[in-house]
């Protein structure tokens, strides 16, 4: 048996409380990450990187209602732009599942589209289809001032609707 362990079968063994047991656990995998070159702790490594939720959004949306609203030039131009224009161009049930991705977008941040223009949310999609968000204009400011970093999304739909969750990860200001 290791020295380690054997202290930690003599502490518990010798009625000592729980909190110098742990101690001497902690004190351990201390040594052991010196051991192996990690000279951070685990925690300190936590909270280097860590994120928070800054805000969560979902929508869900009726396919065939944004499918023939999309017809018409006007709303093109008001809630896409032009690489989304070119997805869509595509495969139109994207224009809904878009939509559906703005509004949660829009939700995460807080604000609706209150100071934000619809176009200044853009969904495109990366070589392997997954879905990913860009901010500009006051949807970026907004995102700003709120110290989000980032926005992760999921899109889904079926033959009728079209699905959305947003979550917006930053460090709280």
């Amino acid at each position: 048996m290791g020295q380690n362990r054997k202290r930690r079968k003599n502490a518990t063994e010798s009625g000592q409380d729980r909190s110098k047991t742990k101690d001497i656990i902690h004190a351990d995998r201390r040594m052991r990450q010196k051991r192996n070159g990690e000279e951070k702790t685990n925690q300190y490594r936590q909270a280097e990187k860590m994120e928070q939720i800054i805000g969560i959004g979902m929508d869900a949306i009726e396919i065939n209602r944004v499918v023939n609203a999309y017809q018409k030039d006007g709303f093109q131009k008001k809630y896409y732009t032009e690489e989304e224009q070119a997805l869509i161009s595509v495969k139109k049930s994207r224009a809904a599942t878009n939509f559906a991705g703005k509004e949660a977008v829009a939700k995460a941040l807080g604000t609706g589209f209150y100071g934000i223009a619809p176009n200044e949310i853009a969904i495109l999609r990366k070589e392997n289809g997954a879905p990913y968000v860009t901010l500009s204009g006051g949807a970026r400011k907004a995102a700003d001032t709120l110290g989000i970093r980032r926005v992760l999304i999921s899109l889904s739909d079926t033959k009728e609707m079209a699905f959305a969750y947003a979550v917006c990860l930053g460090t709280a200001i």
